[in-house]
Formats: structure tokens, sequence, C-alpha cells
């Protein structure tokens, strides 16, 4: 049986009786002899560990007096040794006191030596100075270049030592005239060690230059002489090339094997192989860069999309850059952060004059796709084409200005795109504003046009569909350049090696440009008001001219009420005047307009799932529609508006009556309640001015004082008048 577990800090009582149990009664025990057993075999292990914790707690209580006999020799050993230091501490300061005199005196003889030494060693230096200078001359006779090298080596020590000697300054002249004539003597050997590529020899000559603390000059000569070889080799390879992009693919080739080639060679010789590597190709480029930059220049200005090929060729060049950066990290060794940020400013610089010009090229280009869009036309149907077809031409060269300021510019002037974007959607959307309130303008003086006419309904819809459709897609594309202004620069900013692609820009742009960053990250773009107001204002349009179109056959119809003689006459239809109101019917022109109400739902329904146009509907807003929880369903809120309206119109003509009989009033009782009822079997509350005018007409002449309460009280003086009371 496992005891081991017990000790276990997740012990789980039941899972172990379980298991005991469990294993027991695979040997065929019964319960009751399982449990006898465990028990038993429990006790037995309770009375063991007894006995080893009695046995335990009496060698540890017997143990206890040695401890504390042991505890006590500690402590006065402890005691002993705190009088002993006490003891010599007293002793030094005592020696301190005694000797303080005699020590001052002896540090005074020992700065006295020490001068002593520095005036000697002077002194011999000056007299060493001296042998030096006068044997260094034979050896430049000789031309011994390495006894000359250790000679100037020993002068150099000489001159540390030398450095309060009022002639100071003329040995040191003296001392850089004598390296250059070394150097002038070492030179044309090492060039043609260069050229031999006779590497034992040329680190004795970079020994040479390095006691002279001239290294940089030795990594100059290498570099001007290899660079006057890569130039005459990559001319001969390149010159014969016209295409652009084939000439800089040749010649980027050329510049990697180049690269490949030295950095095997410099490794031999020089300690920061890398750079010195980097650097000879960064001087061969330069060497192209105003090839390069005349050929792109005319490479783009052969060409109608200038950023397209800029962006292409550009691609050319990063996909070289990238292509260095991997060979490098191959040998990865030392630090050439500094040598390839050069590098890269100097591929990238031909392109410098076309980012710095990219606010004119673009504003350029959008205003001649601006031009190129056309919005309006004398016929209704084709205007509305026109309307529709533009959103995607004034749509899409904005985001094609956007990738090139992200891919060309390295989101370097987004800020400025912005701008430009504002003020290129401002002028699209001001002249789309301009062209929908010409139709509407155009429609409204149609006198003729006052039958239904859905078709007509139905292309209005689309205007405002249109509307909502650019609503969603100016937001998309702000949200979208939102993203990508966040994901460019955060690239950018977060990079050493990628912010070198906006070097181009001063100091204090690059600080707005990261803070314009951070404000874009944090808060997003901030909203135009100019623009949302313009895009309002045309969905604003859209939804008037749709207005006018679908309420036309209403005001039609409305239009005879006040000349019918039913509303003087003291019969109607040949009835007598005392037949009771609910004998008599609706007229013609309400029927008519209720038949018309009643078809709204049906000529809406193709467009209840249009997201694009309940977006326009509800950016633009309905006349009389001012509960925004109608704008959730487009087939509703445009039957409140519409009913709204018609029964407005309604109220209006009402009102305008100049004499009502009391046949007439029991008949317009009758048209007014038929135009509720109507509404109510559209789920649709009539305006309060008609509710009152409905009460009014029909409460008895005792009861109208009392039903005016709360009323509008043109409507209650407009009724008494028509009923004379």
């Amino acid at each position: 049986m496992d005891y081991s577990r017990f000790l276990g800090d997740d012990f789980d009582v039941k899972e172990w009786i379980n298991s005991a149990f469990k294993s027991q009664e695979e040997s065929g025990q019964t319960p009751d002899q399982t449990a006898s057993s465990v028990v038993m075999k429990l006790q037995m292990l309770i009375q063991e560990l007894n006995g080893s914790i009695d046995e335990a707690s009496l060698q540890a209580i017997q143990s206890l007096p040695g401890i504390l006999r042991d505890i006590e020799l500690v402590k006065h050993e402890a005691l002993l040794l705190q009088d002993e230091m006490k003891s010599v501490k007293t002793e030094i300061e005592q020696i301190q006191k005694e000797t303080s005199s005699s020590i001052q005196e002896l540090l005074v003889l020992d700065q006295v030596k020490s001068r002593m030494n520095q005036a000697s060693s002077a002194l011999k230096e000056a007299d060493n100075w001296s042998t030096l200078s006068s044997e260094i001359e034979e050896l430049f006779e000789k031309q011994d270049v390495d006894a000359i090298s250790n000679k100037l080596s020993r002068m150099q020590q000489s001159l540390n030592m030398l450095s309060h000697v009022p002639d100071y300054e003329q040995r040191c002249e003296h001392l850089e005239l004598l390296k250059n004539r070394l150097e002038a003597l070492v030179t044309p050997r090492m060039m043609a060690s260069f050229g031999a590529q006779m590497t034992d020899q040329l680190k004795i000559y970079y020994t040479i230059f390095e006691e002279m603390e001239r290294v940089s000059q030795f990594q100059n000569y290498y570099i001007t002489y290899k660079k006057k070889l890569l130039l005459e080799t990559m001319r001969n390879k390149t010159e014969m090339n016209e295409n652009i992009e084939s000439y800089l693919t040749l010649l980027y080739m050329a510049l990697f094997e180049a690269f490949q080639k030295e950095i095997d060679w410099c490794i031999k010789l020089f300690t920061n192989p890398f750079q010195i590597a980097i650097q000879l190709v960064t001087d061969v480029y330069r060497e192209f860069s105003g090839t390069v930059a005349d050929r792109i220049r005319t490479a783009v200005e052969a060409e109608s999309n200038k950023f397209d090929k800029l962006i292409r060729i550009q691609t050319i060049v990063e996909e070289f850059l990238k292509r260095f950066k991997v060979s490098i990290s191959v040998y990865s060794q030392g630090s050439s952060e500094s040598a390839i940020s050069e590098l890269t400013q100097s591929l990238f610089a031909p392109f410098l004059e076309f980012k710095l010009r990219y606010k004119d090229f673009v504003e350029q280009g959008l205003n001649e796709e601006m031009e190129h869009i056309k919005l309006d036309h004398e016929d209704f149907n084709k205007c509305c084409q026109l309307l529709s077809s533009s959103l995607h031409k004034a749509v899409q060269p904005l985001q094609e200005a956007e990738s090139t300021c992200r891919k060309f510019c390295y989101g370097a002037c987004y800020r400025e795109f912005l701008k430009i974007a504002m003020d290129y959607l401002t002028n699209y959307l001001t002249e789309f504003k301009r062209v929908v309130k010409n139709l509407r303008e155009r429609q409204r003086s149609k006198k003729e046009d006052y039958e239904e006419n859905w078709d007509l309904f139905q292309k209005c819809l689309q205007v405002v569909q249109i509307c909502g459709e650019i609503v969603f897609q100016v937001q998309s594309f702000y949200n979208s350049m939102e993203h990508n202004i966040v994901a460019t620069l955060g690239d950018i900013f977060s990079d050493d090696e990628r912010e070198v692609f906006i070097a181009f820009l001063p100091t204090k742009e690059k600080e707005s440009l990261k803070s314009f960053y951070l404000s874009i990250q944090e808060e997003g773009i901030p909203k135009s008001n100019t623009l949302q107001n313009l895009l309002a204002k045309v969905c604003e349009e859209a939804n008037l001219l749709t207005h006018d179109v679908v309420v036309v056959p209403v005001q039609h119809f409305i239009a005879v009420f006040r000349s019918l003689d039913v509303w003087r006459s003291q019969r109607s239809g040949g009835a007598l005047t005392d037949l009771p109101a609910f004998s008599l019917s609706p007229q013609e022109y309400i029927t008519k307009s209720g038949q018309y109400l009643m078809t709204l739902p049906q000529a809406l329904e193709p467009y209840a799932e249009q997201n694009y146009l309940l977006i326009g509907t509800r950016t633009g807003k309905l006349p009389l529609v001012d509960n925004d929880d109608a704008y959730n369903d487009i087939t509703n809120c445009w039957l409140i508006s519409v009913a709204k309206m018609a029964t407005q119109l309604y109220s209006d003509e009402i009102l305008k009556l100049q004499q009502l009989s009391d046949n007439g009033c029991k008949q317009l009782v009758v048209d007014v309640e038929y135009l509720c009822n109507v509404l109510e079997d559209l789920e649709l509350q009539p305006i309060p001015s008609l509710l009152q005018i409905r009460e009014l007409l029909r409460c008895p002449s005792e009861e109208f004082n009392r039903q005016r309460v709360g009323k509008s009280d043109i409507i209650v003086e407009t009724i008494r008048a028509l009923r004379k009371l």
C-alpha cells in the first residue's frame, strides 16, 4: 500500500480510500475485509510514527544542555574579540597622533622624488627627440620604411612627454611633416600592393598608418583606388541600356557583386571591413547618382501617371537595399548602421525632388481628374447615371494618391495629403450638391407632371442611394487612411533603419510628423465639420428632390379641395340636409390621396434592404421626421415623412376655407375621418393640427368651448368662424 501520497499538498482522502479499496477488490476480498485490513494498516502506521516522534523528541531534549553550553562559549569568545578590537583601534589612533608629522614629511619627499623623475624623463626625451630627428633624415635617404615608421613612433612618444616645452607646437608641425614624407614615400608602393592584392604587405602598410594615427587616410587610399576600377567596370556594363528599370537593375546588380567581392578581401585587412566595403559601394553609386537622377526624370516626364512609374523604379531600389542588408547579416560583425544609413540616403536621393513636389503633383492630378468627371445633363435619367458613375471616378484617384503617399513617400506627406483630400472631396461634393439642387428645381418647374410617376420616384431614390454610398465611401476612405497612417508611420518611427526613408525632411518637420502620428494613433483623424456638413447638405438635397416627387400627386389631389361646391351647398349629391353623417361617402380627392399613400409601402418594399439608401436618408434627414429611431426602417421613415406632409397640406387647405355649410361640415368630417383611418391602417399617427380640426368639426356646438381647451388658437378661431358659432 502506497503511503507516500499522504505527504502531497493535494492529498484527497476520498480518492486514496477509493484507490485502496479498488486494489483490494482485485485480490478478491470483500469490502468489510478490505476496510478492516486498511484500518489495521493505518493503526500500525500511526503507532510506528508515534514511536519515531517520541524517539526524536527524546534525543532533542537530551542534546539541549550541550547546545546551550556551546552557545555560552561562542558568546564569551565574541566578547573577548570585541575587547581586543577596541584595544587595536586605540593603538592605531595613538600611532597616527605620534607619527602624523613624520608621514607628512615623507609625502613631501615623495612628491619631490616624483618631480625629479619627471624632470629627468623630460631631459632624456628632449635628448632622445634631438637624436631621433637627426637619425631619421638618414633613414629617409635610404627609404627604409620600417625603420622610419619605428623612429616616428618613438618621436611621437617623446613629443607626448614634452607637451610643456615652449616649442611644443613647432615640434608637432615638424613631426606632421615627417609623417607626410613617410606617407608620400609609402603611397606608391601601397597602391601597387592594392593592385596585386598583396595582403601581407598591405598589413604592414596598415600598421604604419595606424602608428601614424592615419588609419582613415589608408582607408581613403583603398576606397579611391577601388572606386576607379569599379567605375570603369560598371560603366561598361550599364551605359548601353536606355530603359531606366533595366539600367537600375544592372547597376544595382553590379554594385552588389562588387560588395560581395570586396567584403571578403576587406575582412583580411581592416578591423571595420563592413563600413569600408559599404562606403566604397556608396562612393561608387554617388558617381552614378547624377546620371540616375537624369534618367529617372526623363522616364517620369514621358509618363502620364508619374507616381506609378516612380513607385516601380523605387521598388527596384528597395529590393536592392533589402538584398544588401540580408547579405550583411550573413557576416554580421561589428556595427555598420551608420554606413548603411548613408548608403540608403544616397540610393533614395534621386527621388528627393519628386517627394518635395508631391503636393503639387497630387493637387494637379486630382484637379485634372475632377475636370473629367461630368455630373450634369439635361435629361433626368442620364443625369442620374452620371451621378452614379461619378463616385468611383472621384474616389479611385484619391485612393491612388493615398497609396502613392504611403508607398512612394513612406507616409511623410500624410499631413499635406489630408488637406488635399478634404479640399478635393469638398469640391466634388459641392458640385454634386449643385447638380442635385438643379434637378430639384427643374423638376419643380414641370407643372404638367402631376400624375403618379413611380419610375421617376425610383430614379430619385437612386440619387439618395448614391448619396448614401458617398457618405459610406468617404467614411471608409478615412478609416482606411487612418489605419494606413498608423501602420506606415508606426513602422517608420519604431525602426531606426526605416526612419532613414524620411531623412529628406528637416528636423522640425520630422518632429511635427511624429506628433501628427501620435495624435492620429490616440485620437484618430479629426473630423472636418465642413466636410460633414457638406455631406449632410448633399443628402438633404437628394431627400428633398425625392420628397418633392413623391408628394406632388398628393398636392395635385388636394389642390381641388377649396374649389369644391360641397363646402358651400346645403345639399350633397341630391341628398337632404338632414341625412346622418354615416350615410355620406369620402370624396374623390381624399380617396385618391388615401389610395396613393396606401401604395407607398409597396413602392418602397424593393429598397427595404438597401443600406446605402438608409445611410443617405438618415444623413440628410427627411422633412417632418425628427425621431432618430424612425430612420432604422427605410420604409417607415419615408411613409412618416410623406404622410405628415400630406396631412399638413390638407390641414392648411382646410384652414384656408372661406365658407363651410352645415352639410359641408359633415362631409369634411367624413373626409378627414377617412384620411385618419388610412393613416391608422399604415400604423401612422395624423399630425396634431389635423386631429384638432377633426375634433372641433365634429363636436356639437354646445361643447365647442370645452373642446377648444389645449388646442391652437388659430385653428380654434378658424373653425369657429367656419361653423358660425
